[in-house]
């Protein structure tokens, strides 16, 4: 072989081996670059949100009157258990101070008016008597207010849902309630709607139907805000009295009648004082089947007469 001739083999050889080289490594690499992209087509990116713990909510003791620059204030507050309405904890001595002075500040001004607003969440269960569960917590305050000697007649009561209010890891919500003082501007306007009142309370009576041989309570939102009203009313009335009165059908003994209207009677009542509402407000009675407002030869109708009524004197 020539000079010539090896010198072109060797540049042969040379191309012959950087294609090969080219094919196991570059192609290689594009191989895998390839792969990658499909891959990463086919693969969802989940972004995982961490979620947003939001800050416990506390309220602390805080009720002021713009109108005279007085203000009554605490660290601590009336505290809840989650789906609870009765007070969790005792209160501080230098809240019970503080009370102690509002009880002053408003029994030397009769035109006062605390209006307390209770607050509740929409996850939690109602169990009391009353429209929702932020209403029954402000009643149980007004209690304590009651308590400590101030009077039932200068506290205004309501409740608010409020989601942004939130309960610590035990499930403690601390001050789910707002206070604001006002004014009474017209005695006769506040004497006409408790007129008003006591006429539609006389008209339109509370009446709770219990099954055959069964004590228990089942409320409508109709009947809670009913006994809000009733309880409205002998609060804020010189002399109101809740009447419950126990009613039954006809089947059986009247004497056994009686005796199950009274119980069904002292139950209702029982349930009421359970919710803050004092037994020094009511009064309980028995007709047994001697009221009957239905037909009692009718299933249905015994139904009807099977029930316990709450009104007011």
């Amino acid at each position: 072989m020539n000079k010539k001739s090896s010198y072109l083999l060797g540049i042969i050889s040379t191309i012959i081996i950087g294609c090969v080289l080219q094919f196991f490594l570059c192609c290689k690499n594009c191989k895998d670059t390839c792969q990658a992209k499909k891959e990463s087509k086919t693969t969802t990116n989940v972004i995982v949100e961490k979620p947003v713990i939001k800050p416990v909510s506390k309220n602390g003791f805080n009720i002021s009157d713009n109108s005279s620059g007085l203000a009554f204030k605490a660290d601590n507050n009336f505290n809840f258990l989650r789906d609870n309405f009765n007070i969790k904890d005792s209160m501080s001595s230098n809240m019970n101070n503080q009370i102690d002075k509002l009880a002053v500040y408003f029994n030397d001004n009769s035109n006062k008016r605390l209006n307390i607003e209770g607050l509740y969440n929409s996850n939690e269960i109602n169990n009391s008597v009353f429209p929702n569960l932020g209403y029954a917590r402000a009643n149980n305050i007004k209690n304590y207010f009651v308590s400590k000697g101030m009077s039932s007649k200068q506290m205004n009561l309501s409740g608010r849902l409020d989601d942004n209010f939130i309960s610590d890891s035990l499930n403690v919500f601390h001050g789910p309630v707002n206070f604001t003082i006002s004014a009474l501007k017209d005695i006769d306007n506040n004497k006409e709607y408790l007129k008003k009142l006591k006429d539609s309370l006389i008209a339109k009576p509370l009446i709770l139907h219990f099954k055959t041989g069964s004590n228990k309570l089942t409320l409508s939102n109709v009947q809670r805000q009913k006994i809000a009203d009733l309880v409205t009313y002998v609060e804020k009335s010189d002399d109101g009295k809740l009447i419950v009165t126990g009613h039954s059908d006809n089947t059986g003994l009247r004497d056994n009648n009686i005796a199950l209207s009274f119980e069904r009677a002292d139950f209702v009542k029982n349930i009421l004082n359970e919710n803050g509402i004092s037994e020094t407000y009511m009064t309980t009675d028995s007709k047994g089947p001697d009221e009957p407002i239905a037909d009692n030869t009718t299933k249905e109708g015994r139904a009807e007469n099977r029930r316990v009524t709450v009104t007011i004197n």
